[in-house]
């Protein structure tokens, strides 16, 4: 998994060819949002993206600027799935399944 590379072209044409099919589509939140919902650091999701248990897109301006991180919300689900054994609320306290 880890950070996979995008243009802002890329995303845009996914977000309009995908916007109904869940397993292809880019829709996500940020590093915090996803370690809010996992109940985990911000740093600690940058680490899972890094060894590659949870992926991400780096959205990048056609200068090669960075314009943002993206974690898809069927990557947070399946790192939920595999190695949280249980769902975590909102305040990141788990519950068992």
């Amino acid at each position: 998994m880890a950070y996979t590379k995008i243009t802002v072209q890329q995303f845009a044409e996914n977000q309009t060819s995908h916007a109904d099919n869940y397993s292809r589509s880019m829709n996500g939140v940020s590093p915090g949002s996803a370690g809010a919902q996992l109940g985990i650091s911000r740093h600690a999701v940058h680490r899972a993206i890094t060894r590659g248990t949870l992926e991400a897109f780096r959205i990048v301006h056609p200068d090669g600027k960075l314009m943002a991180i993206l974690i898809p919300q069927r990557a947070i689900d399946a790192y939920i799935h595999k190695h949280l054994r249980g769902t975590p609320n909102w305040i990141g306290e788990r519950k068992s399944a």
